[in-house]
């Protein structure tokens, strides 16, 4: 059986990639050998769904990866492939614990956002930083009825500061 393990290097003790998108090498590793028949580079981690519909195609059954996102999951399935569920672990541990069925078979994405939405998030986060922002609830109005709202008004005479 052919499986498709998302990397973090290109041999077999390379770490499981933390995320399918995230991964920089995608390994297509022939179950009962334990050979490397295919080291696909993600050279546009933008583009890691490319990968799947050539997996199916090479007769990939499985592939393993730390997390993945509900995107790359639905495009998984549509190809009738599996996602076995390895973190914190080498290739070569991933592949002896999938032989030994020990991995889990995923029915459901594990985290809920893509790469890219999460990339865009945390591009906004940095953003706002780097101006000298403060993350999470703001308070921006004092009530007029506490000393500390009067004060404001008196001070600043109502001009939304």
């Amino acid at each position: 059986m052919r499986v498709l393990i998302a990397a973090d290097g290109k041999t077999l003790d390379s770490a499981i990639a933390k995320r399918f998108g995230k991964a920089q090498w995608y390994l297509i590793v022939d179950l009962e050998t334990n050979r490397i028949e295919e080291k696909l580079p993600n050279v546009k981690p933008e583009d890691h769904h490319e990968v799947v519909p050539d997996a199916a195609k090479w007769g990939v059954a499985v592939i393993v990866t730390g997390n993945i996102g509900p995107r790359s999951y639905e495009l998984i399935s549509l190809h009738n492939l599996q996602v076995a569920h390895a973190r914190d672990m080498s290739v070569r541990a991933a592949l002896d614990r999938l032989r030994n069925r020990a991995l889990k078979i995923l029915d459901a994405p594990t985290v809920r956002k893509n790469v890219e939405e999460h990339e865009l998030l945390l591009r906004g986060r940095r953003a706002q930083f780097a101006k000298g922002g403060r993350t999470g609830r703001v308070k921006t109005t004092y009530s007029s009825t506490t000393p500390r709202g009067q004060h404001h008004l008196q001070q600043y005479g109502g001009r939304g500061h």
